[in-house]
């Protein structure tokens, strides 16, 4: 499934050089509340009854006596796989959000459906008690990933009727926000919002890059392998504008996939990390203060990461004719986050089987730290520090420290195609003094990349 999200998407994607998108398109006349409240409902019964009648779901044979059970007992742990609660969760609860979101509410007004949406599913969608990171999950990364994809599929959609591409573009946007491809058929407003031509110009900067991973520092924890490495970054909007500021008027998104050999344990790793900018101060015109959303997805050979969260920003940037610099700093604080622990194998016994996972969880901290440098002669060099800190609350005491440095160069072969080399740098430290057995962990692992880019 998320495979496919991604090779859809970036296929989709082709079609975009050129494009714009802006908030300040036709306006969708806000429906009354028990619109979206019935679609959010409607969604939850059809996830609901496939699950039990398709997949066979026992957690989804519910009735009036669980309700009841699930109301009392509250919110518990659980012990679904990463993948679910930090990218299909969010993925659901994106679909409750942009529910109201394509029906006129605003990005706050969509937050409160989102809420319901999952308090509704957690205990009353479900048999088993409803879960502590589902809420978490659902709601903060719904939220980033619906205001995202509603951006995003406005980008695919706009000007249907008369841009090429018509049927992959469209497919695109139905597998990323569905909830507006519903809403276009039944209310001619949300059609003409998404699929007209009245935009105001948007800046938007867009690179696929493709090509292979290689290992150069092994991990003792992990045995990573070559992969075939498939990346999409986004630049969209522009934080420095003195025009009016609305949220995720400006994010960034990278994602990328990695295909490993027939050998390894799992084919593919899908990764996304992004931020985007809720509120913003202009200091100057090269100077910003920001308050910004983050949602990380990150899962590979070595290392599994989850982090919703929120930062205040510094943005700068220096502008010369053969020469743009173009940095931010972030800190701020996790929501909520999750890191894979072979803790986990040392507390087994004291953990019922139904919450036993290769993760942990909690909250902390992160501090982020990235530039482009680009030049007109010599290419582009980025560079990405991304620190996070984690205290889990989960079974056990203890924290988790994760960190990466990038460093890209892009040596430009042709108008808008580069060749591309890139070291990626891992390191992690954990300790947990309530486990006796378990000793701290100082690890780090290496590689680099090998990449051909093409500016979209």
């Amino acid at each position: 499934m998320k495979q496919t999200f991604l090779f859809i998407f970036l296929a989709a994607c082709f079609a975009l050089k050129g494009q714009v998108d802006s908030t300040e398109v036709k306006m969708v006349s806000k429906k009354g509340w028990g619109i979206p409240a019935l679609e959010i409902t409607g969604l939850n019964i059809l996830v609901n009854r496939f699950d039990l009648w398709a997949l066979g779901a026992e957690f989804a044979r519910v009735s009036p006596a669980t309700w009841k059970e699930n109301l009392k007992t509250g919110f518990v742990s659980d012990g679904d796989p990463f993948s679910t609660n930090f990218f299909a969760h969010p993925y659901h609860g994106a679909a409750y959000y942009n529910a109201a979101r394509s029906l006129g509410y605003s990005y706050f007004e969509s937050i409160p459906f989102t809420i319901g949406g999952s308090l509704m599913w957690e205990f009353f969608g479900e048999n088993e008690p409803a879960s502590e990171i589902d809420i978490n999950t659902t709601v903060l990364g719904g939220v980033y990933l619906g205001e995202m994809t509603n951006r995003l599929s406005r980008l695919l959609l706009r000007d249907h009727k008369v841009r090429s591409n018509k049927f992959l573009r469209g497919f695109a946007a139905t597998l990323i926000n569905p909830m507006v491809q519903m809403n276009s058929i039944f209310y001619d407003d949300t059609s003409d919002s998404f699929k007209g031509s009245k935009q105001t110009p948007f800046p938007l900067i867009s690179q696929l890059s493709f090509g292979f991973a290689m290992p150069t520092k092994e991990s003792e924890l992990a045995n990573a392998t070559r992969r075939f490495h498939l990346n999409f970054g986004m630049l969209y909007g522009n934080i420095f504008t003195d025009k009016k500021f609305k949220p995720f008027d400006a994010f960034v998104l990278r994602s990328w996939l990695d295909i490993t050999p027939a050998k390894a344990d799992k084919p593919a790793f899908l990764n996304i990390t992004s931020h985007a900018a809720l509120f913003r101060k202009l200091i100057n015109d090269d100077s910003v203060i920001s308050f910004s959303q983050h949602y990380d997805f990150l899962e590979n050979q070595v290392f599994k990461l989850g982090s919703m969260a929120f930062s205040i920003d510094y943005n700068k940037r220096i502008r010369f004719d053969e020469f743009q610099f173009r940095g931010i700093a972030q800190l701020g604080i996790i929501g909520f986050g999750s890191s894979s622990s072979d803790v986990v194998e040392a507390i087994k016994e004291q953990v019922p089987d139904e919450f036993i996972k290769d993760y942990v969880y909690g909250r902390g901290y992160l501090f982020k730290l990235e530039y482009l440098i680009n030049t007109k002669r010599f290419g582009r060099l980025t560079s990405i520090y991304n620190h996070w800190f984690i205290k889990t609350e989960n079974f056990v005491k203890g924290s988790e420290r994760k960190a990466y440095l990038q460093f890209k160069y892009y040596y430009p072969i042709m108008k808008n195609t580069s060749i591309g080399l890139e070291f990626f740098n891992y390191e992690r430290h954990a300790g947990y003094e309530e486990v006796p057995s378990f000793e701290d962990i100082n690890t780090t692992y290496q590689e680099v990349k090998f990449l051909l880019a093409i500016i979209l």
